[in-house]
């Protein structure tokens, strides 16, 4: 017979699996904590219990995926046997298959959820906390805030593995010291994720034609070391950048 903490696991574990499959299905402000109960065919005081809100809910249901994900990520980038080159591709092909198979809910992770659809940006400070600013419009009440700044603390986690192998490549000596190693892996996380993110169908016929998530890491990584210059036209695009650009 299980056990009370066996049976408290189990009705947690049946509301997060009914919340990924509303949340999936629904996005976050159409779905209803009444859909998620129906899913999962329990009593509203029984999320209440163990979540709260329907915030909290799909912050569980997030937090339990990204903790896996960077996991991975810091595999990929702590493994001695991988060069630099074969960790940056390694992470974008992990990072293209985790948003093909979660595409609605981190969609809304990172438009929804940390307010970029409504003008709010994230700056952090130098003391490591994160200071929520406004393009439009106004902040929203304090509390509301707190939340939101958790989703930016989760998708600046997700860049961290990256930045750990980009800061390993200077070290090497492989890269050039031209921007802030950062602001490379948010750039190259964004622009991966805005790239799954605007295909038809990320999981299947990738980009709507035959290019597999391999071939599109690949093509990521090649262009990120080598960029988009043939190697006999390179010097005189050096050239030119010299002109204004120090590197």
């Amino acid at each position: 017979m299980p056990t009370r903490a066996e049976r408290e696991r189990d009705k947690k574990a049946a509301l997060l699996a009914a919340a990924e499959q509303v949340f999936s299905h629904s996005g976050y402000a159409q779905a209803t904590l009444d859909d998620v109960i129906r899913v999962a065919d329990t009593g509203k005081g029984t999320v209440y219990r163990y979540f709260g809100s329907k915030d909290n809910l799909f912050y569980a249901l997030v937090l339990q995926k990204h903790r896996k994900l960077v996991d991975e990520f810091w595999a990929i980038a702590r493994d001695e046997k991988k060069t630099v080159a074969r960790k940056l591709r390694d992470i974008a092909l992990a990072w293209i298959r985790f948003l093909a198979d979660n595409l609605i809910l981190w969609q809304v992770v990172q438009f929804e959820m940390t307010g970029m659809n409504r003008g709010i940006i994230c700056v952090p400070r130098d003391d490591g906390s994160l200071e929520l600013r406004v393009k439009w419009g106004e902040l929203p009440p304090p509390e509301r805030c707190e939340e939101i700044k958790r989703y930016h603390a989760m998708l600046l986690e997700e860049a961290e593995p990256m930045a750990s192998v980009y800061g390993e490549g200077l070290r090497q000596g492989i890269f050039r010291a031209t921007a802030d190693h950062r602001d490379i892996a948010e750039h190259w996380f964004f622009g991966i994720s805005m790239v799954v993110f605007m295909s038809p169908n990320p999981k299947y016929d990738f980009l709507g034609g035959t290019m597999t998530m391999e071939q599109l890491a690949d093509n990521i990584a090649v262009h990120f070391l080598f960029g988009l210059v043939a190697p006999s036209k390179r010097q005189k695009i050096a050239d030119e950048l010299h002109r204004y650009i120090d590197f």
